[in-house]
């Protein structure tokens, strides 16, 4: 994705690319934009805002490799989808806040580690 942006260093207006980056500790996933200037190089960060960071839970759909399991990932809504991305590609069915939320009691769901 292209944003406007205006750089720190050079102080001119550029369009650029960004990266999202994630930084966590147990507790907390900041987030952050960086936004590489076209002039100069100067990489731009900017801070997105944070949020406390969970187990979230996914699962996988019918006649997918996984069916019946279910995987759990520690950080940020975001941050988890895309490290699931990385992992499983797009072959994963849904994100839920918790096991409870996903079904795994009511559906006999195994843990994928």
């Amino acid at each position: 994705m292209t944003d406007a942006c205006f750089c720190a260093r050079c102080h001119k207006n550029f369009h650029s690319d960004y990266i999202v980056r994630y930084i966590s500790d147990d507790d907390v996933v900041y987030t952050e934009r960086d936004y590489i200037c076209t002039y100069c190089g100067y990489v731009n960060s900017v801070y997105e805002g944070e949020e406390e960071a969970k187990d979230w839970c996914f699962t996988f759909g019918f006649g997918q490799k996984h069916e019946g399991h279910y995987h759990i990932i520690r950080g940020g809504r975001e941050q988890t989808k895309k490290i699931m991305f990385e992992r499983f590609g797009n072959k994963w069915g849904f994100q839920y806040s918790s096991t409870e939320a996903a079904g795994v009691k009511r559906y006999g769901l195994k843990e994928l580690k």
